[in-house]
């Protein structure tokens, strides 16, 4: 059996209770301006949204990108690896996919 280093695991954990915070916090994690940018980077057509649908598309995108997050740590502990990588990412996409598909 493989020993696993403490340093490494308590990257894990400290990673797991950031990833818990972000969830029960009603904050949100990028600024109004940054994210009004990106949409308007987005969105091709030059429309106007309002405040309320502006929060909305914000709460939720930034709901779904911690679940990734999670998922992808829980990814990385199974396999015993320190980087989250565009692989396991895309896997976690695809898996949810399937999910959404059943």
């Amino acid at each position: 059996m493989k020993k696993v280093d403490k340093q490494n695991v308590d990257i894990r954990v400290e990673a797991i209770h950031e990833i818990q915070y972000y969830q029960k916090s009603e904050d949100l994690i990028f600024s109004k301006t940054v994210f009004i940018y990106l949409v308007q980077k987005i969105e091709r057509e030059n429309y106007h949204f309002q405040y309320s649908v502006i929060k909305t598309l914000q709460v939720t995108a930034e709901t779904i990108l911690i679940t990734l997050f999670e998922y992808g740590l829980k990814i990385m502990i199974h396999c015993r690896q320190m980087i989250l990588t565009v692989r396991d990412t895309r896997l976690i996409v695809e898996i949810a996919q399937e999910l959404r598909n059943i």
